[in-house]
């Protein structure tokens, strides 16, 4: 009956249970609907906040509230503060949701704010709890009479059969148990006629097994003693046996271990003793507690002389600050049980040598982990710092003849452009003579006075290129250029140079993308591509071809190939090709070169990480290359320009202008005044000191003044710091005009002031578009 009351009262729990939850759900519901339902009103909503209309917001959040659930509404601005609000949270259980008011103002959606809404769960869990005790006891009542009537029909079908069943059962196990008084068993008053029956059947079943086993176990017990007889028998022969031949093993084990141990010591004595290096240890006070055998060697000391003592103690002291700083940071280590690492030291041998000593080590620790000592290796290497001390010594020497070299080249590049600016500039001066033009044998010569005048120039200008370039002080500004861009900005110099040989030139892109691209400096690029392009009209044969095309190698390197149907060169000749001042035997033709410009191109190239080539026939022509990686990137674009003096088609004005030049060479400053005599309004005041030249700035209204550098007395530096310091003269544009073209020069002649930086020989043109651009303002 207690089983069928428990069993019933289950079902209605569950049944109350589940019609509670379905309620619950549909609650829910009803609430996610009305949430959801707010959405309608966010429009409305926005558009109060927009036009901040106080009263229609307020009517709308009330609206709101009164929806069921729903206990507080909260209008917050974009800032998160809140600015209009209805109702109060009174709930703990709450669903909050954010709704964003968004002003769609002439087609552009503007957030202005959100709304909260709060919703209680605590009111539906009110309604679902004031249903629970109803629909319990419905379920309960229910439950019970089916229970009830469920016991009736049980008690009359099974209940009294089952009851003499075990009573059948219970005289069966008594006959069994006439001898056992413990045996008998007696009901429980409590127990039903199910337990009744089960219980007497599991009497009766204990004594029958009882019965069987206590038969079993005696002949069990029987059987099992003859055989642990025979058990330990056997295991006592093969103990004994095993044991045996186990002592047998050890002992040979054993022998082998000692053995080893002893060749391991051995091999480790010889090792060091016979290796460059030797080993040491020192204990817990950094005191030595052994050396190997070739630090006695090494250092003629004895064991006395070193076991027991510390470092310090066998160091030679010569320098007192180098050597009180390197052990300053040897005991800081040791303080702070760090590794040493090649930390170098002299040592003062038995015959009063004085040997560097390199040592490194390791703290070593016992199984505590307490600190016990240094163990490590050292070396002798003083004829190794003697090395290095003469390398150095060797670097310097080459470093001062290096800078002798490059302060020679600078000076006769100075000595050599101040003679040449009085050639190319007077030549350049009959050139552009309108009064009085030259004949056709006058303008034939001086065209060969300007083409010699420029071809030393150019020879200059590649000797100072290719010392720059060898002394590695090349400057680099290495970006993303487009090969197709620069080829093209330099086409119609080289179209005119062709001309003049009648060589035709051509380009040819078919064979990559239009936007390739590569990492190099756009003006040394371009410095190589004229070199190898100029080589190629000038060694070219009348009525011959050039082409320029680009080809990509190996998928990742884009090649330039500069090709000719000249002559073609030889192994022999392609093997001293790049050699600097070797012309190849063209030195004895009518055509003007260096033997300087492939050696600059090959090494510029090569600073550029990029590679140079050729491949020629003889009788064929050749096809000079060279490569860079291509890369992925916007080119910069850039302007080219050129040095070459040419007075050919030009159309030259200077505007009116007052002009102080101060020149101690009687011949510059003569160039200088036919160049301006040659223009009406035109005023050039001279001045052959810089003292001279302060006076006439600081009385004279000036439009620009240019300063020769090396002045006697005071130079051009220190005459632009008086003019800049000078009230009167301060905003007057100075131009430094020099034959000294060293970089180093030019930089700080730009970082002192000088408005531009003019280098002789003076090119004409460069010079009056300079004056007039400062003019132009």
């Amino acid at each position: 009956m207690t089983l069928i009351i428990a069993f019933s009262s289950l079902i209605t729990f569950f049944i109350t249970a589940v019609q509670l939850f379905l309620d619950y759900t549909e609650q829910r519901n009803d609430l996610d609907v009305t949430l959801n339902s707010v959405t309608v009103n966010v429009p409305t909503i926005s558009g109060s906040v927009w036009s901040f209309d106080e009263e229609q917001i307020l009517l709308s959040l009330e609206g709101l509230v009164n929806l069921r659930n729903i206990e507080h509404v909260v209008v917050k601005t974009e800032n998160g503060k809140s600015a209009w609000q209805a109702g109060a949270q009174r709930s703990e259980h709450v669903i909050e949701r954010t709704y964003p008011l968004i002003y769609d103002k002439r087609g552009e959606q503007v957030n202005i704010g959100s709304l909260n809404v709060v919703a209680s769960l605590d009111q539906i869990y009110e309604r679902v709890f004031s249903k629970a005790l109803g629909i319990l006891f419905s379920n309960g009542v229910k439950t019970f009479f089916v229970a009830l009537f469920m016991f009736a029909i049980f008690y009359r079908l099974v209940a009294r059969r089952l009851g003499a069943l075990a009573e059948k059962v219970e005289s069966i196990t008594q006959e069994l148990a006439q001898s056992d008084i413990d045996g008998l068993y007696e009901h429980d008053p409590k127990d039903d006629e199910i337990q009744s029956l089960r219980k007497s059947f599991d009497h009766m079943g204990d004594k029958l097994r009882a019965t069987f086993n206590t038969l079993a176990e005696t002949n069990k017990s029987l059987q099992h003693a003859y055989e642990e007889v025979q058990t330990i028998n056997s295991q006592l022969e093969l103990r004994v046996h095993e044991r045996t031949q186990h002592l047998s093993q050890e002992i040979v084990e054993r022998e082998y271990v000692q053995q080893s141990l002893k060749n391991s010591e051995q091999r480790l004595r010889d090792i060091a003793e016979s290796a460059s290096d030797w080993f040491w240890e020192t204990g817990e006070d950094h005191h030595f507690t052994y050396v190997s055998g070739r630090c006695y060697e090494v250092t003629g000391l004895s064991q006395e002389d070193i076991l027991g003592k510390q470092r310090h103690a066998l160091a030679a002291y010569l320098s007192p600050d180098y050597e009180r700083d390197i052990w300053q940071a040897y005991d800081e280590i040791l303080r702070n049980e760090l590794p040493l690492e090649d930390f170098r030291y002299r040592l003062k041998t038995r015959n009063g040598q004085i040997r560097v000593i390199e040592l490194s080590g390791r703290p070593y620790y016992d199984t505590n982990d307490q600190f016990m000592g240094y163990r490590g290796a050292a070396r002798d290497v003083t004829d190794q710092v003697h090395y290095q001390e003469q390398l150095q010594k060797a670097k310097e020497k080459a470093d001062v003849a290096s800078k002798a070299k490059s302060e020679f080249i600078s000076s006769m590049s100075h000595e050599l452009r101040t003679p040449l600016n009085g050639i190319l500039g007077f030549a350049q001066l009959l050139v552009m003579n309108p009064k009085k033009a030259l004949d056709k044998q006058q303008a034939l010569y001086v065209d060969q006075i300007l083409g010699a005048s420029n071809h030393l120039l150019t020879l200059i200008n590649e000797i100072l290129d290719l010392s720059k370039v060898e002394a590695g002080k090349i400057n680099l500004d290495m970006e993303v250029i487009s090969p197709i861009e620069t080829i093209n900005d330099n086409i119609d110099l080289l179209e005119a140079a062709a001309r003049d040989y009648e060589v035709t030139i051509s380009t040819n892109y078919d064979n990559v993308p239009a936007d390739v691209q590569i990492i190099a400096d756009v003006t040394r690029f371009s410095q190589v591509l004229m070199n190898l392009c100029f080589n190629a009209i000038k060694y070219n044969r009348p009525q011959g071809r050039v082409e320029i095309s680009l080809c990509v190698e190996k998928k990742r390197w884009l090649r330039i190939n500069v090709s000719d149907t000249g002559n073609g060169l030889t192994p022999d000749q392609i093997n001293q090709l790049f050699t600097p001042f070797n012309r190849l035997g063209a030195e004895t033709t009518d055509t003007e070169g260096t033997g300087v410009g492939l050696s600059i191109s090959q090494k510029l190239v090569h600073l550029m990480q990029g590679q140079i080539g050729v491949e020629s026939t003889p009788g064929v022509g050749s096809t000079f290359w060279f490569e860079f990686e291509v890369v992925q990137a916007s080119p910069v674009q850039h302007q080219e320009t050129t040095t070459a003096f040419s007075l050919n088609n030009q159309k030259l004005e200077l505007l009116p202008c007052r002009v102080l030049y101060v020149e101690d060479n009687p011949e510059n400053m003569m160039l200088v005044r036919e160049i301006f005599d040659k223009f009406d309004h035109a005023e050039l005041l001279e001045a052959q000191t810089a003292e001279e030249g302060l006076e006439l700035a600081s009385t004279n209204q000036l439009d620009l003044i240019l300063m020769d550098l090396n002045l006697p007395g005071m130079d051009g530096f220190k005459a632009l710091n008086i003019l800049k310091q000078q009230e009167e003269t301060k905003d007057i544009p100075v131009f430094a005009l020099s034959a000294n073209v060293h970089p180093e020069t030019i930089r700080r002649g730009i970082e002192e002031g000088f408005q531009s930086f003019l280098t002789k020989p003076v090119d004409i043109v460069a010079l009056i578009k300079t004056v007039n651009s400062v003019l132009n303002g």
